[in-house]
């Protein structure tokens, strides 16, 4: 379900989702997408496992295309303020995290994490943290010599 998912996703971002010239392809798409997408959410192929990721994009081509789908499938995906992709996963991903902020605001559903607009941005490495874009912490003798 990947590539039909996020074809419809980048058309959307293009500007041409609701194009006339594939409004067909599109119907039959979305009807697929509704009809695979589970109470736990949508993988990127029908037997492989569920993840916040396919499933927020999947969410997000619903509703462009006038569906009403429930948001359940992509809360157990939630921790606290953040989206993991996979249950049990230790570091949250930030495009899965935009792609379910995206999916929770074309359903004008509220999430945790969105009143960290607010708050600085922190991104951790192995090395240090970026902190709104100001890199704090140890960068190796290798990579000194490219900044």
């Amino acid at each position: 379900m990947f590539e039909p998912c996020w074809s419809l996703y980048t058309l959307h971002l293009a500007g041409l989702f609701a194009h006339p010239a594939l409004a067909e392809a599109v119907r039959v798409i979305v009807a697929q997408l509704d009809a695979h997408l589970g109470m736990f959410g949508l993988g990127p192929a029908l037997h492989f496992a569920v993840d916040a990721d396919d499933t927020a994009v999947a969410l997000c081509v619903l509703r462009l295309a006038g569906r009403d789908p429930a948001v359940d499938a992509l809360r157990h995906f939630e921790i606290g303020e953040l989206f993991v992709t996979f249950p049990g996963e230790r570091n949250a991903s930030v495009s899965t995290n935009i792609h379910a902020l995206h999916a929770l605001r074309l359903l004008g559903k509220p999430a945790a994490g969105t009143s960290a607009t607010s708050r600085p941005i922190a991104t951790r490495t192995v090395y240090g943290t970026t902190m709104n874009g100001t890199f704090h912490g140890y960068i190796p003798p290798r990579t000194r010599s490219l900044r």
